[in-house]
């Protein structure tokens, strides 16, 4: 997801996997989420019964998910945007995926 410029929003840059169809070309309000929350929050985000994103994101889209885990990506220290995942299994990120994705994220 990309931040807009008004930093109101997030729109999905590129969507891949399961479901892909509901996420592409998707504007959703920053404050909704998860991938919002570690925007707003600055830090990485897991969520293992996908409760965040199911204001975000339609039953639809989040059919066959049940765990979800989500960093801000940084330029020169701002956010701009998330890097948001999802799982098939409530267990799906762990300690060892957080801190790989935090490295994704810088």
């Amino acid at each position: 997801f990309l931040v807009d410029e008004n930093r109101t929003h997030l729109k999905t840059a590129c969507a891949s996997g399961e479901n892909r169809e509901f996420f592409k070309d998707l504007t959703i309000n920053l404050a909704d989420g998860l991938a919002g929350k570690s925007v707003c929050e600055d830090k990485p985000q897991t969520d293992k019964k996908i409760f965040a994103d199911r204001k975000a994101f339609s039953p639809d889209a989040l059919k066959n998910l049940k765990s979800s885990i989500a960093v801000p990506l940084r330029k020169n220290g701002d956010v701009f945007g998330a890097l948001q995942l999802f799982g098939a299994s409530e267990n799906d990120f762990d300690a060892d995926s957080l801190v790989l994705i935090e490295a994704i994220g810088e």
